[in-house]
């Protein structure tokens, strides 16, 4: 039974269903180059990190269909998993330019736009453009310090877009969905993990404080570097939501919960807290 996930169509495929179909109308620009983006990031990893990614069928179908190995679990999988995973996407795939490459300047001439367009559709007033941009001017000031590691980027590293595939009888932690992948900093994809799931962000904080700790320029850097992209990537979402609706009730919710978040940055630690709370509830109760 197909349905509709990001405005692509997904679809079962096989016997036990063990692989999927997506796949979009070619009529539609925007989505097409979308997956044909995808087609390409599927020819990184399966070449360079095949184990941190689904299968891929072979088809002779034009970039508007994808088919690729199911995956179980999704949504179950753990932080540190989801943190090796893109560790691995950064480490194993060398810069091409087959995808688009993004330097400092060019995520804050990106968010710029964003704002500017959250501004003339009027999702955002004139004192919250100006009081984002203006705490941007500050928060970017970290970012140049990681240009010099161009990795490759997810983008969407939410826990829908991870799953697990059994091999020998283990579980291999595997992400799906790479149509908005690109090259770039490496701070984007644990980013949007504590900033989407506010409850890893203890978990994400400490695995970047671990990981930067031998450099003491990025290591002072994180903190407004992680903010920039916090703003960054909730002012996509809105502006992704906005371009690419869907219409549904999550839709909704989700581009109101990122106009609150990028508005009120203090709400974000509070969600954190909250998160965190939740989180060690969760796991007592299942001990």
């Amino acid at each position: 039974m197909s349905e509709r996930v990001n405005n692509f169509t997904v679809e079962p495929m096989g016997r036990f269903d063990e692989w999927m179909v997506k796949s979009i109308d070619p009529t539609n620009p925007e989505l097409a180059a979308r997956l044909g983006q995808e087609h390409i990031a599927y020819s990184f990893t399966l070449e360079h990190v095949p184990d941190l990614v689904p299968r891929v069928l072979p088809t002779d179908q034009d970039d508007t269909q994808i088919v690729t190995e199911r995956l179980i679990g999704l949504g179950q999988v753990k932080a540190a998993d989801m943190l090796v995973v893109i560790d691995g996407l950064q480490a194993g795939i060398p810069t091409s330019d087959r995808l688009p490459n993004k330097t400092a300047k060019d995520y804050r001439q990106r968010l710029g736009g964003y704002i500017g367009t959250l501004f003339e559709a009027e999702r955002l007033s004139d004192h919250q453009a100006a009081t984002i941009e203006d705490r941007a001017n500050v928060s970017w000031l970290g970012v140049p310090a990681f240009d010099d590691e161009q990795v490759f980027v997810h983008t969407d590293p939410q826990k829908g877009h991870f799953g697990y595939s059994i091999k020998a009888g283990l579980r291999k932690p595997k992400v799906y969905d790479l149509e908005q992948a690109h090259f770039g900093n490496p701070l984007v994809d644990p980013t949007w993990i504590r900033t989407r799931h506010p409850q890893y962000a203890r978990v994400v904080d400490e695995h970047l404080a671990q990981k930067y700790d031998s450099e003491p320029t990025k290591l002072e850097s994180l903190p407004h570097a992680t903010a920039f992209f916090s703003d960054w990537l909730l002012a996509k979402g809105m502006y992704d939501r906005m371009h690419q609706p869907r219409g549904n009730a999550f839709d909704n919710l989700s581009s109101a919960y990122g106009r609150v978040m990028l508005t009120h940055p203090r709400l974000r630690t509070v969600a954190e807290k909250v998160g965190q709370v939740a989180s060690n509830l969760r796991e007592h109760l299942a001990a």
